[in-house]
C-alpha cells in the first residue's frame, strides 16, 4: 500500500499531458459501463496505472524515428488491454486476462492488476504472466520474426509442424544480400466504398466483416483511441475525431438505431465497390456466422447485389467451445468462409435434391416467416389491408393459394406469392418494399434480369410476385 500511495502522489505532483478526460458516451456495450458508474475512460485506470501509462507516453512521445515511435503506440494499445481495472485473473493459466478477453466490458467484482514492465523469466527466455510491457514487446517481436519468414501450420498426426512459405515476406522493404527489395504497400483508414479502386485491378479480396451485431467495435476501441489520439503525432486526419464510432459503421446498435435495413445495404454497397475491382473470375473471400438465420439474410443480399456466385463454403474452426469469449453463451464453434467469384454456377440438385431438402425446407420455412413478418409490417404501417393466408389453405380462384392477397380475395389487386422451395433465395425483398410502397396504380418496373430474376413489374392491377432463381 506504501507504495501504491507514493505512485498516487507523484500522479496528483504531475501535469498529464496523455492522461484521456474523455466522457464515456453512451452505447449498447457501454451502457455496462455507464451501470457501474464509470463516466470517463480514466476511471478504469488507478493511480498508478495511470502513472506508468502517463510515463510510457511520455518516452514514446520522445522517439525521434518516427517509425520506433509508430510501432510503440502501437505496443501501447496492446498494453493498455491489460494495465487497467476492469481486468480479472484468470487461476487455470495463472495470468491476468485482457480487458476485450470476452468482446466487451466486463466488470468484476475482483480486479487484478499486472506489473507494468512486466516479470521476466530468465530461466526459460519468457516472461511470467501477461500484461507488462515485456509481455507485449516479445510478441511485437514474434509478430515481425514472422513478417520476415511466414509460415503456415500443418497438423500431423496430433502436432502441430510449421511449414514455411518459401520466397514469401511482409513488408515495404527489406534487404537481400546487401540488396534492396521494396513492395507497394497502400493502407486507407476510410470506409471500404471508397472508389479509388480501378475496375478489373485485384487478384482477390480477403475480409472478415462484422457478424450483424456480435461486437461492438466502436465502442470497445474508443478505449484504446482516447489515449492514442494524444499520443499520435499524425498529419493525416486519422485521429481528428473525437471518437471511432461512425452512423454509417456496419454493425447493428440499438442506440445508434441501425438495424438489420442498414447492415444489408452497407455489405451489399462494399461488396458491390470490391467486385467491380475484381479481375475477371478472381474471388472475393470472406468469414461469417451468427446464431441467428435472419443475419445471414444481408450477407446474400450483398452477394447477389454484387453479382457474385458463392463458389465454395468452407467450414473452419473459430473460436473454441471452452473459450471465456463464447463459453455459456451458445454462439457456434464454426465459422464458414464463403468463396464468391464472378463467374459459376450452382446446379438446382445441391438445393432442391434429397439429403438436402430437408435442411432447405426448415431453413427456407424459417427465412419465409421472417419475409412475411416485414412484408405485414411494412403492409401496417402503410395503411394498406390485405388477406394473409394460412398454410395449405385453398382459395377459391386460385390453383395455388398466395401468401398474400390485397385487399382480398374477393377484391384482388395485388398477389404476393412466395413458393417454398426458393424462399433461399428471397433476399430481394426490398424489391417488394419498392412494389408495395408504389401500391396506388402507379407503374413501377424491376429489372434484375442479372441476378437470375425475370423481372417483375406492377401496373396497377394485379401482380404475381415469384423469388426464383431456377
Amino acid at each position: 500500500m506504501a507504495r501504491y500511495e507514493e505512485a498516487s502522489g507523484t500522479l496528483a505532483r504531475l501535469n498529464p499531458v496523455y492522461i484521456p478526460g474523455d466522457e464515456i458516451p453512451p452505447g449498447d456495450e457501454t451502457a455496462r459501463l455507464h451501470r457501474w458508474g464509470y463516466r470517463r475512460y480514466r476511471e478504469m485506470f488507478n493511480d498508478r496505472q495511470l502513472l506508468g501509462l502517463e510515463l510510457s507516453c511520455r518516452v514514446i512521445a520522445g522517439q525521434a524515428d518516427e517509425k520506433i515511435r509508430n510501432a510503440l503506440a502501437t505496443n501501447l494499445s496492446d498494453l493498455l488491454r491489460y494495465q487497467n481495472m476492469l481486468c480479472r485473473y484468470d487461476p487455470m493459466a495463472l495470468k491476468s486476462l485482457d480487458i476485450f478477453s470476452v468482446h466487451g466490458f466486463p466488470v468484476g467484482l475482483i480486479q487484478c492488476e499486472s506489473n507494468l514492465l512486466g516479470i521476466p523469466d530468465g530461466r526459460k527466455g519468457s516472461n511470467v504472466g501477461s500484461g507488462g510491457w515485456s509481455n507485449i514487446i516479445s510478441k511485437y517481436e514474434r509478430a515481425k520474426a514472422y513478417c520476415e519468414n511466414p509460415f503456415e501450420i500443418r497438423h500431423q498426426g496430433g502436432r502441430k509442424k510449421i511449414v514455411p512459405v518459401k520466397g514469401e515476406w511482409i513488408g515495404e522493404k527489406r534487404f537481400v544480400s546487401n540488396m534492396p527489395e521494396e513492395k507497394s504497400v497502400e493502407l486507407y483508414c476510410c470506409s471500404s466504398t471508397f472508389s479509388g479502386l480501378p475496375p478489373a485491378s485485384l487478384d482477390a479480396v480477403m475480409t472478415d466483416p462484422p457478424y450483424f451485431a456480435n461486437v461492438q467495435y466502436a465502442e470497445l476501441m474508443d478505449f484504446c483511441y482516447v489515449w492514442l489520439r494524444r499520443l499520435a503525432g499524425d498529419n493525416s486526419g486519422v485521429f481528428d475525431k473525437s471518437s471511432t464510432r461512425d452512423e454509417n459503421e456496419l454493425t447493428g446498435n440499438i442506440i445508434m438505431e441501425r438495424g438489420l435495413s442498414h447492415f444489408t445495404e452497407g455489405l451489399a454497397a462494399v461488396f458491390k465497390k470490391m467486385a467491380a475491382a475484381l479481375k475477371q473470375g478472381a474471388p472475393l473471400v470472406f468469414t461469417f456466422h451468427h446464431n441467428t438465420i435472419e443475419a445471414y439474410l444481408p450477407v446474400a443480399v450483398a452477394i447477389l447485389d454484387a453479382g457474385l456466385t458463392c463458389s465454395a463454403s468452407i467450414p473452419c474452426s473459430a473460436e473454441m467451445g471452452a473459450s471465456i469469449h463464447i463459453n455459456g453463451t451458445g454462439s457456434s464453434v464454426i465459422d464458414t468462409v464463403f468463396v464468391c467469384r464472378s463467374t459459376g454456377s450452382v446446379s438446382r440438385h445441391i438445393i432442391v435434391s434429397r439429403p438436402f431438402a430437408g435442411h432447405r425446407d426448415s431453413v427456407s420455412e424459417l427465412v419465409g416467416d421472417s419475409l412475411e413478418s416485414a412484408i405485414e409490417d411494412v403492409l401496417t404501417r402503410a395503411g394498406i389491408s390485405y388477406r394473409k393466408t394460412k398454410r395449405a389453405e385453398r382459395i377459391a380462384g386460385f390453383d395455388q393459394s398466395p401468401d398474400f392477397i390485397i385487399p382480398s380475395e374477393f377484391n384482388p389487386q395485388v398477389v404476393i406469392e412466395m413458393n417454398l422451395e426458393h424462399r433461399l433465395r428471397l433476399l430481394y425483398c426490398h424489391f417488394i418494399y419498392a412494389i408495395l410502397e408504389t401500391f396506388g396504380g402507379q407503374s413501377y418496373t424491376v429489372n434484375a434480369v442479372d441476378h437470375g430474376f425475370g423481372g417483375f413489374c406492377l401496373e396497377g392491377t394485379i401482380i404475381l410476385v415469384f423469388l426464383s432463381l431456377f
